[in-house]
């Protein structure tokens, strides 16, 4: 499940990864949305953890907990936050 997550958010993150040096300037936004969309490429041919090693990953996690997990029908064994974090 977390390879499908690193696979979801892994490019966001790397783009974020990327652009932050222009992050809290005027043009981050725009910076970003432009790293985005050079992956979309990368994106459609394979996937994230194909492609890429486990640099990544660390941040990903938080969205594996907060965001993927808690989507209907992906925490089957109806793991607590605290236990998705240890087993994370």
């Amino acid at each position: 499940m977390f390879i499908e997550c690193l696979n979801l958010y892994g490019w966001q993150k790397r783009a974020e990864h990327e652009c932050k040096e222009y992050f809290g300037q005027f043009d981050y936004e725009t910076k970003l949305k432009e790293k985005i969309d050079g992956y979309e490429v990368f994106k459609k041919a394979t996937t994230f953890s194909n492609v890429n090693n486990c640099e990544f990953a660390p941040e990903v996690c938080n969205e594996f907990v907060t965001v993927y997990l808690d989507e209907p029908g992906r925490n089957a064994a109806k793991l607590s936050r605290s236990e998705l974090i240890d087993l994370t």
